[in-house]
């Protein structure tokens, strides 16, 4: 079972590496062109330090002290997600689309790789303290999900050249999909670990086809910004944004096991169970003496979408100090609703600094950092979701930001 639990809680996250805090600076001018480019590599956890996460997703040994400094974060239920994606975006202002001159166009295409899992302190223990850890109690570990897409897209989009509101119709290509949920499951041993009870629910379903498109799909991105009266009668904007909402297939089929059952095994110990062999290789007989389903699929998944509102900053405010906060919620992920408010402070005319305080998505309370550097024509920001993640292996998380915008 230990294999079993390794499976649940580790294939996908092994192979990902790393939303964006840096705010979009709202540029009301009619300008002709303009290119977008950004990317973003973030690790957030409740209970998982970075010690050990930097050895889970890019090797190294994992020493008892590391295991044991995370373990002892832990609580009854856990969640962890890690997100890489890098995204290009062309606006263009000059055509009129459909003929009318309200509205140019705009092509938009990026890369991403998102993952997420809730998991119990007992899952964590079973699978880096081993079963000798829960001899004579019981291991719980029901509710664990896991939940990891990798997918690119392209797109196309109608922009209004007045408040840069925004509809785009994406085409879709997923690379790699690992979904699994365990309803129950929990394991019961005596003193000795000659007796174990073995209560499982759940399901487990992934893409074991090594090639670049195993599912086909579409997604919208809707981005509207909105004007209000703000402090002292100042005008500010609302930024509602929804990112890759919608479907893909998966043609190509997707592995599945299935198991519902509950088992007890007198007489042996737990190691003679599995005979130290891999749970999931072609010669593993135990999966029929589990009552372990397989199956293949073609289905439909749905893609991790972003939901975010907030207040952005106006690029053309002319005092020294503005204020951005909102609500971002991945629903498709193991991710609470996360809450932020940040300070925008501009020294000079061509630099600015930001603080940004959030709390909730996938860890818990954070403070993050970004610089923009404004010239003419180009800006350029960087910043990090968790600056405390950059100077402590004790952290629970790491980012980083990047964004480059032209004016054509």
């Amino acid at each position: 079972m230990r294999n079993t639990i390794l499976f649940f809680f580790l294939l996908g996250f092994q192979q990902v590496f790393g939303q964006l805090w840096l705010p979009a600076q709202y540029d009301t001018t009619l300008i002709q062109q303009e290119f977008i480019l950004s990317g973003d590599n973030a690790y957030n956890s409740t209970s998982l330090r970075n010690s050990m996460a930097d050895r889970l997703f890019n090797g190294g040994k994992i020493s008892t002290e590391v295991i044991d400094n995370s373990y002892n974060a832990h609580k009854g239920l856990n969640r962890l997600g890690k997100n890489i994606q890098a995204e290009f975006e062309y606006r263009n202002y000059k055509s009129n689309i459909f003929g009318n001159e309200n509205w140019g166009f705009l092509v938009k295409g990026g890369y991403y790789f998102i993952g997420s899992a809730a998991y119990s302190d007992d899952l964590f223990g079973l699978v880096f303290k081993g079963n000798d850890h829960f001899l004579g109690s019981t291991a719980e570990f029901s509710g664990t999900t896991a939940n990891i897409t990798g997918f690119q897209k392209i797109g196309f989009g109608v922009i209004s050249k007045k408040s840069k509101s925004s509809i785009t119709l994406n085409f879709v290509n997923v690379s790699n999909v690992y979904k699994g949920h365990l309803r129950n499951g929990s394991l019961t041993q005596n003193a000795e670990a000659t007796s174990i009870d073995l209560n499982v629910d759940g399901s487990f379903s992934f893409t074991d086809k090594n090639q670049f498109s195993n599912g086909l799909g579409a997604a919208v991105d809707l981005d509207f910004k909105i004007p209000f009266q703000w402090l002292n009668g100042r005008k500010a904007y609302i930024q509602l944004q929804a990112k890759n909402l919608g479907l893909a297939y998966m043609n190509q089929g997707m592995k599945s096991y299935t198991v519902d059952s509950i088992y007890n095994y007198s007489g042996f110990n737990f190691d003679q169970i599995f005979n130290n062999q891999s749970l999931f290789s072609g010669n593993f007989s135990v999966l029929d003496t589990l009552h372990i389903e397989t199956d293949r699929k073609k289905n439909w998944i749905a893609l991790p979408c972003l939901f975010q509102v907030g207040k952005i900053i106006d690029e053309h405010y002319l005092g020294k100090v503005q204020t951005l906060f909102g609500l971002r919620v991945y629903p498709t992920l193991s991710y609470t609703p996360l809450l932020y408010f940040g300070v925008n402070y501009r020294p000079i005319q061509m630099l600015d600094l930001g603080l940004i305080a959030s709390y909730g998505g996938f860890g818990g309370l954070r403070a993050g950092f970004y610089a923009n550097l404004n010239f003419k024509k180009i800006q350029i920001g960087a910043g990090t979701e968790d600056v405390l993640g950059f100077v402590s292996k004790n952290a629970f998380g790491q980012s980083f930001n990047l964004r480059v915008r032209c004016k054509l």
